[in-house]
């Protein structure tokens, strides 16, 4: 698995996966990697509707449970 950094000097190296996760105390290269994995999967008219994301901060979202991510991973 590639940290972002790595991921963003060379996305090509890494084929996208059918599900991506995000983390680490690095905001910045989070946004930058999710920028790139957008460019080079989501596109056309469905492209706003391809993407869930889901805040892991208990802070940011004290709701969030796994099964909510499965749930929408069995929907998509």
């Amino acid at each position: 698995m590639p940290t972002a950094f790595e991921y963003t000097a060379s996305p090509d190296k890494f084929p996208i996966k059918p599900f991506c996760v995000l983390y680490g105390d690095e905001p910045l290269l989070a946004r930058e990697a999710l920028a790139e994995i957008d460019q080079r999967v989501l596109a056309g008219e469905d492209a706003e509707f391809s993407r869930i994301t889901f805040a892991g901060d208990k802070t940011a979202n004290p709701q969030l449970e796994w099964r909510s991510v499965v749930d929408e991973l069995s929907t998509s």
